[in-house]
This record gives structure tokens, C-alpha cells and sequence, in this order.
């Protein structure tokens, strides 16, 4: 059976003014797997994941060229809206980032009121309870939901924004660095939700940390100074790296 892949580039190049930052990079992303972006700090990993929504377009010095595909349609023709690819294509941060003026639940049901997604509190109830269901938070939060994010913990904010992101129903989710700013516990629980999140969605993660990209994703991409040096299944990149960079990365010389 024909692969079907969520995320395709074709000499794919981002540039910051005149500094190209992604050089061409030719990648396919499968579907419902958990694809992790490995590589050391500053050669491009956030850059490249921000092109699969086009949230670069938010940076004025920015600039693209070549193609993304999300399920074989170009983000980037002319006549795509920005708007509903970021629908189609969510996104994580790294810095758990709940809105703490509203409350747990309108911290998940706001892109619903603003998209009017919805049409009765019956169906937002309905779909605030499953996407903090899908995002392994409805069992902590279901007694305080008109609390604030401040009264949880930094793994359980980080939850709270991924139950966000899914609320909105999009068929692949971005990770930037998710775990880097939550202690050991939120990390596991995180790392054990993308298992699950993978049957329903492709994931795309971010990581500077080759250890977690082994624990947690079926393929992995291996990025260093804007370009992809090696990518393929996780166990084949990890056991036999074909690039000497990336054997230096897996094994700790290359940080």
C-alpha cells in the first residue's frame, strides 16, 4: 500500500534577510507517526517547524521558497489562506503558555468562540471535555474547570495547551520542544500522550535531545546548520547512522 505522507517539502529554503537558514531541504513526513526534528541549538529546527503552518509569515524578515505540502496540497499557493492551515496544522510551544486571565475551560474553548466552531454550549461542553480527555487532563481538572492555569502544574499547562490545540480538530500537531521547560513527570506523561496522539494524528516534534527522540518518535530527521543531514526510521538512524555527523550527535560528541 502507497505511503500516504501528512508533510512533504520540495527544496524547501527560509531565509532571514539575507541569511538562508533552511537550504533545501527535500523531506516526507508519513502519516500518523511521531516525527522527530533532532539537531543542535540554532541550526533550524523551530525554523523549519514554524514553515509547516506558515507562522513565519508573522516575521516580517522572512522569507520562503520552494514547496510544503499538508496531505499534497501547497500551503503556499496563492490562493491558500493562512488562517485554515494553522486550523489543519497545530501547534505547541516550548514555554507552557495557557492564557492565565481565562479560565481552564476557556483556556481550551477560545479558538471555538473565535473560529465559531461550535453552535451551543452543549456541543463546547462536549468538545472541551473530549479534547481535554484526548490530552490526559479531563480527570484532574473536571472539579476546577473555572479555575485559572495558574493553580496547575507546569506539565499539567502544557496539557492544557495541547487539549487547546486539539479542540480545534487538526489532522497534525506541531511540538516545539514541548518537554524542555516542565519537570521529569510532565515529560514522561507528555512522552506517554504522543503515543496515543499518533493514532489519530500525525506529531511533529522538536527536540535537541537525541535520547527523547529515541523514546518517543518512529522517524527522525537530523538537522545541523539549516541542512537535513540524514533522515529515516528512528531505530535504522540511532543503530546505523549512515552520515558521520549524525553518529556524532546520537553518541554525545556533536552538542
Amino acid at each position: 500500500m502507497k505511503t500516504r505522507y501528512a508533510i512533504e517539502t520540495e527544496n524547501l529554503r527560509i531565509y532571514y534577510g539575507e541569511n538562508e537558514v533552511i537550504k533545501g531541504i527535500n523531506l516526507k513526513i508519513p502519516q500518523n507517526t511521531v516525527f522527530a526534528l533532532m539537531g543542535p541549538s540554532g541550526c533550524g529546527k523551530s525554523t523549519l517547524l514554524r514553515a509547516f503552518n506558515r507562522l513565519l509569515e508573522l516575521n516580517k524578515d522572512a522569507r520562503v521558497e520552494g514547496k510544503v505540502m499538508i496531505f499534497g496540497k501547497n500551503i503556499y499557493a496563492d490562493d491558500v489562506n493562512p488562517i485554515d492551515v494553522r486550523r489543519e496544522v497545530g501547534m505547541v510551544f516550548q514555554y507552557p503558555n495557557p492564557f492565565p486571565h481565562l479560565t481552564i475551560y476557556d483556556n481550551v474553548a477560545i479558538g471555538l468562540k473565535l473560529n465559531h466552531l461550535v453552535r451551543s454550549k452543549k456541543e463546547m461542553d462536549e468538545r472541551v471535555r473530549w479534547a481535554l480527555e484526548k490530552s490526559s487532563l479531563w480527570n484532574e481538572v473536571k472539579d476546577r474547570l473555572e479555575d485559572y492555569p495558574s493553580s496547575l502544574s507546569g506539565g499539567q499547562k502544557q496539557r492544557l495547551v495541547i487539549a487547546r490545540a486539539l479542540a480545534l480538530k487538526p489532522k497534525i500537531l506541531l511540538m516545539d520542544e514541548p518537554t524542555a521547560n516542565i519537570d521529569p513527570m510532565g515529560t514522561k506523561n507528555i512522552e506517554s500522550l504522543l503515543f496515543e496522539l499518533k493514532k489519530d494524528y500525525t506529531i511533529v516534534l522538536v527536540t535537541h535531545e537525541p535520547a527523547q527522540a529515541a523514546r518517543v518518535s518512529d522517524y527522525v530527521g537530523f538537522l545541523y546548520l539549516g541542512k537535513l543531514v540524514e533522515v529515516g526510521p528512528t531505530r535504522e538512524i540511532f543503530e546505523k547512522p549512515r552520515h558521520e555527523l549524525t553518529e556524532k550527535y546520537v553518541t554525545g560528541i556533536l552538542v
